[in-house]
């Protein structure tokens, strides 16, 4: 769970969610199933991932990929914003597109059989 203000909106098959956390806050994520960028807009925390602490300060971006899962503290009042590409038009149907309960839950992603053979009809 997150404390905090959070604002949804949806544009064109993408859906844009800013949370502003509060100075020390420590939030853990979902797991999340899909990449997706994500932007720092104003503060300062530190990013527990498996790959390790990273103390991050806005403005800062990066990339969240498909399995990861958070735990943040936040030292200073932070701004978030995720930008998720989905055809659904309620959080609730996002939510459970871009996240998923379990690792177990992950799809493995990839060229399609059919994208390799029409690729492989256009070379040849």
């Amino acid at each position: 769970q997150t404390e905090g203000a959070i604002t949804h909106n949806f544009a064109d098959g993408q859906y844009i969610r800013q949370i502003v956390m509060p100075k020390d806050l420590l939030v853990s994520t979902k797991i999340h199933a899909k990449n997706h960028p994500f932007f720092i807009m104003k503060g300062d925390a530190s990013i527990y991932s498996d790959s390790g602490v990273q103390r991050v300060k806005a403005p800062y971006h990066g990339i969240t990929e498909a399995g990861t899962k958070r735990v943040l503290y936040v030292h200073e009042e932070c701004t978030f914003i995720t930008v998720h590409r989905t055809d659904s038009l309620t959080v609730e149907d996002v939510l459970d597109e871009v996240t998923v309960n379990d690792f177990s839950e992950l799809k493995p992603t990839g060229f399609d059989i059919k994208q390799i053979d029409q690729l492989m009809e256009q070379i040849l």
